[in-house]
């Protein structure tokens, strides 16, 4: 189902894909706004992780396997919001992959980026958030939040780098997949 327009899910929803049962669990949301193809939840996501500050010995290595990625069409999941998962999303845009994007704030009066319309067009992007209207700015709590619905939503979790701060340990408890790429990073 393709959604043109900022769309409410909820569980009474006839649109509602089975796979955001366990993103509803995951951000204690009853909903979601969603804009795009919802058939893009249906693929085996991969979700991109990495930290505001990446090390530059991890920026090469990491350009190189989005680079593979967006080659093979893997679809992919993130909040696409630090620096390196923007131009993560830049590189995976040259291609046609399934994208989803979660924005740490709502979507509901979301003026879609000029990059983004074409992908929204086609068919090969969804916005998805659980946020209400009036989360209009990303935090760091609403982050915690997207990091766990992407989780949740993923198949597979890659890691570029995490911060020492940054309680990635909660947010990927019980994956069974988790790729890495920074010493020290583990899936719990």
């Amino acid at each position: 189902m393709f959604l043109h327009a900022p769309t409410p899910i909820t569980p009474d929803s006839h649109n509602l894909p089975p796979s955001l049962t366990a993103g509803l669990r995951a951000t204690g949301h009853s909903s979601f706004t969603a804009l795009g193809n919802l058939a893009i939840l249906d693929e085996l996501l991969l979700a991109l992780f990495c930290s505001v500050k990446c090390p530059g010995r991890l920026i090469l290595q990491t350009y190189d396997l989005v680079a593979t990625l967006r080659d093979r069409a893997v679809p992919t999941i993130g909040g696409f919001h630090t620096p390196m998962e923007c131009e993560c999303l830049s590189v995976l845009f040259r291609s046609s992959q399934p994208i989803v994007v979660c924005p740490a704030r709502s979507i509901d009066n979301f003026r879609v980026p000029s990059e983004w319309k074409a992908p929204l067009a086609d068919g090969w992007l969804l916005v998805l958030s659980p946020f209400a209207p009036s989360d209009r700015r990303p935090t760091k709590r609403l982050a915690a939040i997207r990091n766990a619905l992407v989780a949740a939503l993923a198949a597979r979790v890659f890691v570029a780098y995490a911060d020492p701060g940054w309680s990635y340990r909660q947010t990927l408890r019980g994956r069974a997949s988790c790729w890495k790429a920074a010493p020290g990073v583990r899936c719990p």
